[in-house]
């Protein structure tokens, strides 16, 4: 069970026992260590909510990962959201309102609306760095699942921001040419999020000439023969690992995925033969 965060033992001293006296002091300590890993998993939650910067955020990601392994390395148990995926979360929450205000920003304000975008991008690596530690952190098959349910929301998400500059709906277009095109915008997005977590190749991908690019950033070696569907990424990664974990031989459509109904007028490709 988790220490508590209040006072463990009180008055131990006084029993007279010198046993009794260290063992209140490393009991104390103990708890001093949980309610610090406490206190800085309660900083980035409120540093996410209140729409804190990528870089502070990976500080408290990078303090609060310090904490636990000190923790753990003292025999201090503590929550598994704490060392686990609320990091991965924080991020992925703290994309999705940044993506809100992006799409709020006016397209009179195209360098605003870059650094919002350019900010979504980096924090959409680092939550892809934050998936992968944790992936390589799981052991038993209830942890690789909620990872990979994690990886599908964010990979989701990703692709719904995708599919909005594609389109050029609302909050995603622009005026004239004060910013990059839907299309290099759309793929930005999911070369940096989406393709590393598993979204799969689509007829679309080859209309923008993007296969190579797909293939580096899906982690595929360039003489892979990318097909209609074909994944790669982290979720090829863990249904690997999770088929391990269950003792069992993985699929043998691996790297084949129906992660999404794809329709190539999605994309708007017209878009892109229009210049």
């Amino acid at each position: 069970m988790p220490i508590p965060l209040a006072p463990i033992i009180a008055g131990a001293a006084a029993l007279g026992g010198v046993g009794l006296v260290i063992k209140a002091r490393s009991n104390a300590a103990k708890a001093q260590l949980a309610a610090e890993c406490e206190d800085l998993r309660t900083q980035l939650e409120l540093a996410s909510v209140a729409g804190h910067s990528s870089a502070d955020i990976q500080q408290l990601t990078i303090r609060l990962a310090a904490c636990a392994r000190r923790a753990g390395s003292a025999g201090v148990a503590i929550d598994p959201v704490i060392t686990g995926l609320l990091p991965c979360t924080q991020q992925r929450e703290y994309i999705d309102r940044v993506w809100t205000d992006y799409k709020a920003t006016s397209y009179s304000d195209p360098v605003a609306r870059d650094n919002k975008r350019n900010n979504i991008l980096a924090a959409g690596a680092e939550m892809v760095r934050c998936l992968r530690a944790q992936l390589e952190l799981a052991t038993t098959p209830a942890q690789i699942r909620a990872v990979m349910a994690e990886m599908e929301k964010a990979r989701s998400q990703s692709f719904d921001r995708a599919q909005c500059m594609f389109a050029g709906t609302s909050g995603c277009g622009r005026f004239g040419l004060n910013e990059e095109h839907g299309n290099d915008r759309g793929w930005y997005e999911l070369q940096a999020i989406a393709v590393p977590l598993g979204e799969p190749w689509a007829p679309g991908y080859a209309a923008l000439q993007r296969l190579g690019e797909f293939k580096s950033a899906a982690g595929l070696p360039d003489n892979f023969p990318v097909v209609t569907g074909t994944y790669g990424g982290l979720k090829k990664t863990a249904e690997a690992k999770l088929a391990t974990a269950e003792g069992r031989a993985p699929l043998l459509r691996a790297g084949v995925g129906t992660l999404v109904t794809f329709n190539p007028a999605q994309f708007n490709i017209g878009r892109t033969l229009r210049g």
